[in-house]
């Protein structure tokens, strides 16, 4: 339990009793990090137009991602880390179009990415490790500005994405502990385990 300056111990607190959110429209940065709250996350949360970075990351928040966060068209940086959510990830997401970071790892989210992610074209921050998220990687090729992406300890499957090798400044790609296969250059496929990490110049897996 984190402590307030104060130097005393922060009491766990839901969310929904932290204020009125709908009476605060002009608000810019909510970053509740860390704060000891419970609870689920508020859907009223999605009427703070103006919201541009949303950090709710290392509390206890259970329960599922809201439908309303896509409203906050606005928003560019997205953080629930470290929590207990679980459930699917909203497609409505993909209404945050001027999103250029999420941190949605260590929760237990679940099902398929969906296809609707693929409209996070300015994300350049991806971090979904340590869910229960499956299916394959075909959201990942749309997001075209990705510099470093993370889903380490999930349930996905399949091969890499060729046009993978078209997203010119990604820089890190672990995809370890799934079940991930590579297709590489030359024709060339295979599952190489145990642990590898991926070369995306190359769209080759080496070790490390």
């Amino acid at each position: 339990m984190r402590a307030d300056p104060s130097g005393e111990a922060l009491s766990p607190r839901p969310l929904a009793g932290v204020a009125g959110w709908a009476r605060l429209p002009a608000l810019r940065r909510l970053h509740l990090a860390g704060a000891a709250l419970t609870g689920t996350i508020p859907t009223e949360l999605g009427l703070l137009s103006a919201l541009t970075s949303l950090q709710l990351g290392y509390n206890a928040l259970r329960g599922r991602v809201p439908t309303q966060l896509g409203q906050l068209s606005a928003l560019q940086r997205l953080g629930l880390e470290f929590n207990r959510l679980t459930g699917p990830l909203p497609s409505q997401l993909g209404h945050l179009t001027a999103l250029t970071s999420a941190a949605l790892q260590a929760n237990s989210l679940s099902g398929t990415v969906p296809a609707e992610l693929g409209a996070w074209r300015r994300v350049r921050v991806l971090l979904l490790s340590d869910n229960r998220l499956r299916g394959p990687l075909a959201f990942l090729p749309p997001l075209r500005s990705l510099r470093r992406v993370y889903l380490t300890f999930n349930e996905l499957t399949g091969p890499l994405p060729a046009a993978l090798s078209a997203l010119s400044d990604l820089e890190v790609l672990d995809a370890d502990d799934n079940q991930v296969c590579v297709h590489a250059r030359g024709g060339r496929s295979g599952c190489p385990w145990p642990r590898r990490a991926c070369d995306a110049s190359a769209m080759l897996w080496r070790d490390v």
